[in-house]
C-alpha cells in the first residue's frame, strides 16, 4: 500500500529527537516508537493522537511529545516539534 502523505521533520525537531536519543536510558525503544509513529502519519495522521487547532496534533510516547502539522492539500505532515513528557 502506497503512503497517503509525506513526512517531512523541521530542523529544529530533528535536533530535538537526536538529542533526546543521545541521552535515552532505551534509544532502540525510542526509535521503534518513533517509526511507528511515523509510519501511522504517512497513512492516516489525522487519527494520530490529540488535535490542538485546525491542522495541528501531537502524540505522547513513554519518554516523548510529537508535535506534527497535517497540510491536506499538500498531502504533508510536518513534525514541527519534539519535547520530553513532564
Amino acid at each position: 500500500m502506497k503512503p497517503n502523505y509525506t513526512v517531512i521533520w523541521w530542523e529544529a525537531a530533528l535536533n530535538e529527537i537526536t538529542e533526546i536519543w543521545m541521552r535515552s536510558l532505551s534509544p532502540q525503544q525510542l526509535s521503534e516508537e518513533v517509526d511507528a509513529v511515523e509510519h501511522d502519519l504517512k497513512f492516516r495522521p489525522e487519527t494520530v493522537g490529540v488535535a490542538l487547532d485546525e491542522g495541528n496534533r501531537f502524540v505522547e510516547l513513554s519518554e516523548l511529545i510529537i508535535y506534527f502539522k497535517i497540510k491536506e492539500l499538500d498531502r504533508i505532515v510536518a513534525v514541527t516539534r519534539i519535547r520530553l513528557r513532564p
